[in-house]
């Protein structure tokens, strides 16, 4: 891969603490339909976990940014909120899901660190609660 090369996650089982879902086939769809057309998100690539989760991944300082759109999984209930860490500094933390919510496009700056932590939390109820990580990348050097 050259320099800036986009590395989509979930295409192969990636290792973390807890939580992780990746089921290759199955595309991941948010707990939301967009009055205007009708339709709910779906990715065909990203992650999809359960609250609580963390998965940790080694950059080495060779990544400028992390993508992502992120939403509760379709067919799940509960509260869930994300967040990413870059060696222990959080960089983004969204609002509170709940069943419903719109998906929100996340895009931060990962210049110079050497560990990122994908992390979905529960609020209050989980009742079950599944994030997504949806068509996310990272932006790495080679």
């Amino acid at each position: 891969m050259g320099p800036g090369t986009q590395r989509l996650r979930g295409d192969r089982q990636e290792r973390g603490q807890q939580g992780l879902r990746v089921v290759p086939g199955q595309a991941l769809a948010i707990n939301y339909t967009d009055p205007a057309t009708g339709q709910q998100p779906v990715f065909s690539k990203g992650l999809g976990v359960h609250a609580a989760s963390k998965i940790t991944y080694y950059l080495g300082g060779k990544c400028t940014s992390f993508t992502s759109q992120v939403g509760l999984e379709s067919g799940f209930g509960g509260n869930i909120i994300f967040k990413v860490n870059a060696d222990g500094v959080n960089k983004y933390q969204s609002r509170t899901y709940t069943p419903g919510f719109a998906p929100e496009s996340v895009s931060v700056d990962l210049t110079g660190a050497a560990y990122v932590e994908l992390v979905v939390d529960p609020s209050g109820s989980i009742n079950g609660a599944h994030g997504v990580w949806g068509d996310a990348k990272f932006t790495c050097a080679p």
